[in-house]
């Protein structure tokens, strides 16, 4: 397990003249275009149901004066902000469910990483091999190619020594 310790940094104010090449907005920006990028990506449905609601609600802000002035005078004045609002409804209508399309391809996605994973053959059996990583040639806890191939000849020698009757010892590891 690695270990986490402090360290002395050397720090040194900037030179005279010298200007930071950090910029507020522009960075900033950049990061939240980041951070909404991999919300997209990764939960679709949340960003789509969250600007779905957003625009739901202009649209039901924009409808009930014209709502209620038509229940009130029987009339609808404002015809082009009564359009505007149900035109805006169908949109968030739309967005969510393209939010709802994404997520379900996202599930597909993912799923067919994992039978991809799944399709590649498991690892040979070796009962030398354990999950701290003892065995031959381990290496940070992490086995070679080559140091598998040795546990598993050596396993099939002792095996065959074990089939003739033969004492069979240890392995150092």
């Amino acid at each position: 397990m690695p270990s986490i310790s402090a360290s002395a940094v050397d720090y040194r104010v900037r030179p005279a003249g010298g200007e930071s090449k950090l910029r507020t907005y522009r960075d900033g920006w950049r990061i939240l275009r980041v951070i909404l990028d991999l919300a997209r990506r990764e939960r679709p449905s949340l960003v789509h149901t969250v600007i779905a609601g957003v625009l739901a609600l202009v649209s039901v802000v924009l409808g009930i004066p014209v709502i209620a002035d038509f229940v009130r005078t029987g009339t609808v004045p404002r015809l082009p902000t009564a359009v505007l609002a149900a035109a805006i409804m169908t949109i968030a209508t739309l967005v969510l469910l393209v939010g709802y399309i994404l997520e379900s391809l996202m599930h597909m996605r993912q799923e067919q990483t994992r039978l991809v994973h799944l399709s590649y053959p498991a690892p040979a059996y070796s009962p030398r091999l354990t999950a701290r990583g003892a065995g031959i040639g381990a290496v940070s806890g992490r086995k070679t190619a080559a140091s598998r191939r040795n546990a598993i000849a050596l396993d099939a020698e002792q095996h065959r020594d074990l089939e003739q009757g033969q004492e069979v010892s240890p392995s150092d590891g």
